[in-house]
């Protein structure tokens, strides 16, 4: 497991820093950096004081600025009373999208918001569809455009395959995002920036250091002890209903394609004959074009396995660290059977304030995902 379980019993002195421009900010009043899972940027909002900042950060500067890049830096450095940057671990790299100058409001305070460098792909349109390379050499060739390193795991299929499939229009304008999360969810990809590197590879699916929520119970099945503060797990009973996928396309060569695959969640027998789910079954909806029949039934064999996982639930408070992240694996133990399972990451909000260093977790199991075309 990659945190420390049980937690030792001594004093935590969490630390942050920020960088604004290059220039180190040390007066951090709030931070929150929130970490988010398929395919969506990751985002940050600070709370500085306004005044004895260093010299060459003013009213004036944050006002006059074209574009401000900020590095939110958090750690546990071995003196608290005496740390710079390299003591410290840079969670998010970005830019500012809306700052606030309070001039005249408790003694006043810089407030400012951003996203990570996913936004520079976001930004940028392209008809460009590279329809002769892997996915693997587009997402190189895209980050190095943009500036970025990137770890890519090695793809073989050219995604003009892809694009026949789907029918797609190679002049019509997406942004680069589109592009690189269009070919993710081809090849299972996921697909984030983390600091100055773009990452495209396989999604976790079992790890063999997961981060470990351990819990105890009583026999009278009361939580004994946890690793955190709170603890909810919950199930969504909608997809413990018969679920229903339903894929029409229309292929150019062989008209409408319609494929219906359903599921039957497995039910305790006994409790079968006292209560059914109330209902009829839920139906899931998808219309991409240019599927043949094969493709059809491949596609909804993957949406219903992905749809019927989703009806765990879990989200904990627990004290900050820079451990878990979006790709990581989440292991519950201790809880019950049922609820005691892998999970993943949906979204972790850390927080960084005058009470200290805290992470709100969000995870499922797989989460259903719309269909990006392109």
């Amino acid at each position: 497991m990659i945190n420390q379980v049980p937690l030792l019993s001594q004093a935590r002195n969490p630390r942050a820093l920020i960088k604004i421009n290059d220039m180190t900010v040390r007066e951090v009043e709030y931070l929150e950096y929130v970490e988010n899972n398929f395919y969506l940027s990751d985002s940050f909002h600070v709370k500085l004081p306004l005044y004895n900042l260093q010299e060459a950060i003013d009213i004036e500067y944050l006002l006059s600025q074209p574009a401000i890049l900020v590095e939110l830096f958090v750690g546990f450095p071995s003196n608290p009373l005496s740390y710079g940057i390299n003591d410290l671990q840079s969670l998010i790299l970005g830019g500012i999208n809306n700052l606030k100058v309070r001039v005249f409001d408790s003694g006043g305070y810089i407030e400012f918001d951003g996203f990570d460098l996913s936004k520079k792909f976001i930004d940028n349109k392209t008809t460009q569809k590279y329809q002769y390379q892997t996915a693997s050499n587009i997402a190189i060739t895209l980050a190095q455009k943009e500036g970025l390193t990137a770890v890519v795991t090695p793809t073989t299929q050219y995604v003009g395959y892809y694009y026949a499939q789907d029918y797609v229009q190679l002049q019509n304008e997406v942004t680069e995002w589109d592009l690189l999360v269009y070919l993710a969810q081809k090849e299972g990809f996921q697909v984030f920036v983390r600091g100055k590197t773009l990452y495209f590879q396989p999604k976790p699916l079992t790890s063999p250091d997961p981060y470990l929520l351990q819990a105890s119970t009583l026999e009278n099945g009361q939580l004994a002890s946890f690793n955190g503060t709170t603890l909810t797990v919950g199930r969504n009973l909608n997809y413990s209903r018969d679920v229903i996928v339903s894929i029409r396309s229309w292929n150019a060569k062989t008209g409408l394609v319609h494929v219906k695959l359903s599921g039957k969640p497995i039910r305790n027998q006994q409790a079968a004959a006292v209560a059914q789910p109330i209902g009829q079954a839920q139906v899931y909806e998808y219309s991409p074009p240019g599927l043949t029949k094969e493709q059809a039934i491949i596609l909804a064999r993957k949406l219903l396995e992905d749809i019927t996982q989703h009806e765990r639930l879990l989200e904990a408070s627990l004290p900050g660290d820079n451990k878990l992240r979006k790709d990581s694996v989440i292991e519950l133990k201790g809880v019950s059977l049922s609820a005691d399972q892998t999970y993943y990451p949906d979204t972790i909000t850390r927080t960084i304030s005058p009470g200290g260093y805290t992470m709100q977790v969000r995870a499922k199991n797989h989460s259903p995902q719309s269909i990006v075309t392109i």
